[in-house]
C-alpha cells in the first residue's frame, strides 16, 4: 500500500510481493543475505561490508519513489529533534532548506518533479501529501509550522534511511576535499577510490552510520556538484579548489560543512570531524598535517 499511494504501479492490488515472489527474490538475494531466527540480514564476510552496497543497488529502483518526501524529512531534522517533534518548524524555513538539499542530491535521482524554489505549489503538495499518510502535520497552535506525528514514526524512520547515506556521501567528499588546500591539486583519477578509502574509513571508526555512503556512485555525483557549485575546478587532469576557496583556507569549506552536517543522522559516538570546537576535528586536523 505504501508504495501504491505514492504512484508505483505493481501486479499485485497492495503493491506487496506473492510468497512466489518473496520466495524467488530471497533465493536470487542468498549470496548476500542470512538469515537469523527467522530474519533476513545483510551477511557479513570477515567483517566486510561489501553485500550492503550490493543489496543497496536492488533497493535502488524504489528510491525515487520515496525521494521527496525524505528531502522534506531530512530537511525536519535539519532543526533538531525538539523543533522537528515538539516546537515546530516554519514552513517557509522549511522550504529554504528542502530547497538546497533537493539542489545539492540532484544527481542521485531522477524525479518527475523536484523541489525547487521556483515552485513551491509543488513542495506544498508534497506537504499535503505527507499530512495525509501521517508523517507530519499542522502544530496545534501555530498553522505556520509543522511537527512529525509519532504515529508515523516507523514510515518517517524507514524513508530517512533512504537519504542520509547519501547525505553522508556528499559530506565525506567535502572533507577530503579540505585536503586540497595543503596538496592544492589531486589527480582526477585516483580522487574517487581515495574518498571511498576515507568513507570505509569513516564507518568502520564509527564517524558515519551507513556503509551505503561509501559507494563511489554517490562519491562521483558529488565531485560533479561541488564543481558545478564552483567549489572545485578542473585544471587538465587534475582537481584543485576554485580561486575563491584558495584566498580564505578553509572558512567557506568549514561553513558549507557545518549546514550539511545538520542534515546527517548523527552517529553513537558523536561527530569526531567537526569543526570549530577544540575538542573535535582531530581527524580532519590530521589530514590537513
Amino acid at each position: 500500500m505504501i508504495l501504491n499511494d505514492r504512484g508505483a504501479a505493481f501486479a499485485t492490488d497492495n503493491g506487496l510481493p506473492g510468497a512466489a515472489t518473496m520466495d524467488l527474490g530471497l533465493e536470487h538475494l542468498g549470496a548476500y543475505l542470512e538469515e537469523k531466527a527467522g530474519i533476513f540480514e545483510p551477511k557479513l564476510v570477515r567483517g566486510d561490508h561489501q553485500n550492503y552496497i550490493m543489496l543497496t543497488y536492488y533497493r535502488n529502483p524504489l528510491n525515487q519513489v520515496f525521494f521527496n518526501e525524505a528531502i522534506i524529512l531530512a530537511s525536519m531534522h535539519s532543526f533538531g529533534l525538539e523543533h522537528e517533534w515538539q516546537e515546530g518548524v516554519d514552513l517557509d524555513q522549511l522550504f529554504e532548506r528542502a530547497c538546497y538539499l533537493a539542489e545539492l542530491l540532484k544527481r542521485e535521482e531522477f524525479v518527475q518533479t523536484r523541489i525547487t524554489k521556483a515552485d513551491r505549489k509543488s513542495f506544498d503538495n508534497i506537504l499535503q501529501f505527507m499530512f495525509q499518510t501521517r508523517s507530519l502535520m499542522k502544530k496545534h497552535d501555530d498553522a505556520s509550522k509543522v511537527v512529525l506525528r509519532t504515529s508515523g514514526e516507523s514510515q518517517i524512520i524507514f524513508i530517512r534511511s533512504i537519504i542520509f547515506p547519501m547525505i553522508d556521501s556528499y559530506y565525506v567528499v567535502l572533507v577530503y576535499i579540505l585536503t586540497f588546500i595543503k596538496n592544492k591539486g589531486i589527480d582526477m583519477n585516483g580522487c574517487a577510490k581515495n574518498i571511498q578509502w576515507l568513507s570505509e574509513l569513516l564507518f568502520k571508526q564509527g564517524s558515519i552510520q551507513y556503509f551505503e555512503s561509501c559507494n563511489q556512485e554517490s562519491i562521483k555525483n558529488a565531485m560533479q556538484t561541488f564543481l558545478e557549485l564552483g567549489v572545485l575546478q578542473k585544471q587538465g587532469s587534475q582537481l584543485e579548489l576554485a580561486e575563491a576557496y584558495q584566498d580564505d583556507r578553509e572558512t567557506q569549506i568549514v561553513d558549507m560543512l557545518e549546514l550539511i552536517n545538520k542534515y546527517r543522522a548523527k552517529t553513537q559516538i558523536g561527530d569526531v570531524l567537526m569543526l570549530n570546537d577544540p575538542k573535535k576535528g582531530l581527524f580532519r586536523r590530521s589530514m590537513l598535517a
